[in-house]
């Protein structure tokens, strides 16, 4: 699903001759707004809470959360997706945390949340704090337990790019080297990962 920034909403307002009022006061008159844009519900609703958080106002996002179970709109992965990005945002990184760990014990979407996506939030989420151990606690665990860890190169992406920004080279290319054991194919991200990399360590002649 594509998120709406907020800039693209304001143009959205406008252009449909609807004035750009405050999240807040959009929030509650939303069902009439949708009407007029003829826009699914909770694609508003998860662009209204990705503008929180991009304004580093997680507290407001989660205010928008009452208006889906109000309305019988069901929750989606990059809405909770959204909202552990903005926690982090604001280097609330035990409040992330508990986020995704309360999805993976709870019944939300079905069993479907947390997913891919989730999971890769939270390890760029780890590697931005420097927290190295604990992206690969979560790279492991979820490597051993989650079928789609195997087919996934985003999914190697994000720990390949983690890893090279926090000086551990040797882990990502160890990692690189695996993928072709598993039967993944490097991406032009991959790569750039790597190359990446090894420029931050002075390497680039072992390229």
């Amino acid at each position: 699903m594509e998120i709406v920034s907020h800039w693209e909403m304001r143009r959205i307002f406008v252009r449909n001759g609807i004035p750009f009022i405050s999240f807040r006061a959009y929030s509650l008159s939303h069902s009439n707004i949708v009407k007029q844009l003829g826009i699914p519900s909770g694609f508003i609703l998860t662009s209204v809470i990705n503008s929180y958080c991009l304004m580093h106002r997680v507290d407001c996002a989660f205010s928008v959360l009452p208006i889906y179970l109000k309305n019988g709109i069901p929750f989606n992965v990059v809405t909770f997706s959204t909202l552990i990005r903005g926690f982090f945002a604001e280097n609330k990184v035990k409040h992330a945390v508990e986020l995704f760990q309360k999805l993976a014990w709870s019944d939300i979407g079905n069993g479907s949340i947390p997913d891919l996506y989730t999971h890769c939030t939270l390890l760029n989420g780890y590697f931005k704090y420097g927290l190295v151990e604990e992206a690969i606690l979560l790279f492991d665990k979820l490597e051993r337990k989650i079928e789609y860890t195997n087919t996934s190169i985003e999914f190697y992406n994000v720990m390949i790019n983690g890893l090279c920004k926090n000086g551990k080279l040797d882990k990502a290319r160890a990692l690189f080297e695996k993928l072709s054991f598993i039967g993944l194919l490097p991406d032009v991200r991959t790569y750039n990962s790597m190359i990446n990399g090894f420029c931050l360590e002075g390497l680039l002649d072992e390229l």
